[in-house]
């Protein structure tokens, strides 16, 4: 029973004893997060002399697993041989040690440290331990590969950052150098005035008042000007600050940086140049065309006003056909007539006083026969020429007279649908166009497509006339058609077709073999209605 009391209380005491060095652990842990540098005491063989808490805190290794050369565990595997051969030659030396390496921490990333040691000597000169301190410099490296890997980057950009002590007129330049300047390392302007000698002569006064401008405003700074080399040369400076005040107010500051432009104003030039080069002759051009619009538009007036000329001259000659066809069809029609009627006449009175012969009758009447054929050809040459009707009756009974007249002669089927002349007046040259068409129309259909039916449309509406003349007959390919005749029409109507035209109407076939043939004619009123009567 006393030994199970003896082992109570041994495990109270060890239990009592772990809570009162957990306290003592965490303090020596938050101590070791804050401690820049970590403690370190080996012998001459590389065996730590005392507890490396800190140590092992930092690398999770014991102290039994760095006996010897097995720190190197925590090291990167590539810093190993140099580490290592750092450390041999500073121990076997007795001179002060240090090395750079990547050590692994607890969480097993690695870190970069800067290990230093001194040697403690013993009475013979022999090194007798080692002391020294692990210091975390990842921040730092990092810091030092971002200003390289900035300065990097401005050298490749052609960059220099400047820093202006508008207080003290004292300037502050970042390591790069400034070649493109024409200056060497650390022969850069400290004062304003240095920097200003360096000017173009030109760009000095507006750079002074621009850079005073951003100081007054405290604002940025945005600027472009040359910069004189002691060889004569030019570079363009492109400069880009901002107006910093510190916060105690001491000194005020343009800070920014300098970016070499030549390359990019040279290219500015040359496009200014092309681009000038160009203007010139786009204008040039633009001469040269406007002169050749000109010469068009001469020649298109010219071309206008002789195809006036033509159609006027074309309207004459319609006009003065259109006359002699009246003249030549009353004359046939009144002073032809007469004198067929006057001899119809005297063959009658001569039968009456002639004897009874029978070959003398017979005579008189073939004499009175042909009389009578002579008198129905001459009235329809005179109708064919131009119908007296037209001017007497108008178009409406004409064509209805008309159509009666092809149906006796051909024995065609035809019907036909007259709409809206009642209270319609039509110019008489449309009339006559019109009656024309279908004239035409009707003895081509008679001669050519071999139909025995025929409609013929004619409407008029307040602003056009249309008239439409459509057949049963054979029809015809229109692409053959064309083709064959060079596109002049079958239908006897090419020069109908300047007439339409000048009237400012449209003229069209539409035909297919074996399904008969449809010729449409619209003619506007609306530019007619009020014109002159040229008939």
């Amino acid at each position: 029973m006393a030994e199970e009391k003896t082992l109570a209380a041994i495990k109270l005491e060890a239990q009592f004893a772990s809570e009162l060095k957990r306290p003592a652990e965490e303090r020596l842990q938050a101590l070791i997060r804050i401690t820049p540098a970590i403690f370190w005491n080996l012998d001459a063989q590389g065996q730590m002399v005392n507890e490396a808490t800190a140590w092992e805190f930092f690398t999770g290794l014991t102290r039994e697993q760095c006996v010897g050369t097995g720190w190197l565990q925590a090291l990167h595997p590539e810093d190993h041989q140099s580490t290592l051969r750092a450390w041999q030659a500073a121990n076997r030396t007795g001179t002060f040690y240090e090395a750079v390496y990547r050590l692994r921490r607890r969480d097993g990333q690695y870190r970069y440290v800067r290990a230093r040691g001194v040697p403690l000597l013993d009475q013979d000169g022999a090194v007798r331990e080692w002391v020294g301190t692990i210091s975390d410099i990842q921040d730092f490296r990092m810091a030092q590969q971002k200003e390289e890997q900035l300065r990097i980057a401005m050298e490749a950009a052609r960059m220099a950052a400047w820093d202006w002590n508008t207080t003290t007129d004292e300037i502050s330049w970042g390591t790069h150098h400034l070649y493109w300047l024409g200056l060497e390392p650390g022969a850069h302007p400290r004062t304003y005035a240095e920097f200003d000698k360096l000017l173009h002569p030109e760009d000095r006064p507006k750079i002074r008042a621009q850079l005073m401008n951003a100081v007054q405003r405290k604002d940025e700074y945005h600027a472009e000007f040359r910069v004189l080399l002691q060889d004569g040369a030019i570079h363009w400076v492109e400069a880009h600050g901002r107006f910093l005040q510190l916060k105690d107010h001491t000194s005020t500051h343009l800070l920014g940086i300098f970016m070499e432009a030549t390359a990019r104003k040279e290219v500015e030039t040359a496009f200014l140049r092309t681009h000038a080069q160009l203007e010139q002759r786009v204008h040039a051009r633009t001469a040269e065309l406007a002169k050749a619009i000109q010469a068009l538009k001469a020649e298109a007036t010219e071309r206008q006003c002789a195809e006036e000329a033509r159609g006027q001259l074309f309207r004459m000659l319609v006009t003065a056909e259109e006359d002699e066809r009246r003249r030549m069809s009353r004359e046939l029609h009144d002073h032809m007539g007469q004198y067929l009627t006057a001899l119809g006449l005297e063959l009658k009175n001569l039968q009456e006083m002639l004897p009874p012969d029978k070959a003398i009758q017979k005579k008189l009447k073939k004499l009175q026969s042909f009389t009578v054929s002579v008198g129905q050809e001459v009235h329809r040459i005179a109708m064919a020429l131009r119908p007296t009707a037209l001017d007497d009756l108008g178009l409406f009974q004409t064509l209805i007279n008309h159509l009666e007249d092809v149906v006796n002669a051909t024995g065609l089927a035809l019907d036909h649908h007259i709409m809206g002349f009642e209270n319609v007046s039509l110019p008489a040259e449309i009339e006559t166009t019109i009656y024309r068409f279908v004239q035409e129309t009707l003895n081509n259909i008679a001669k050519h497509s071999g139909a025995d039916r025929v409609s013929v449309v004619l409407s008029a509406k307040p602003d056009h006339v249309l008239t439409i003349v459509e057949d049963n007959g054979k029809g015809f390919a229109m692409d053959n058609y064309l083709a064959a005749s060079g596109g002049k029409h079958h239908l006897g109507l090419i020069g109908m077709k300047e007439r339409i035209t000048l009237l400012g109407g449209e003229f069209q076939i539409e035909s297919v073999e074996g399904r008969g043939t449809t010729v449409f004619l619209r003619i506007p009123l609306h530019s007619n209605q009020d014109g002159d009567n040229h008939e």
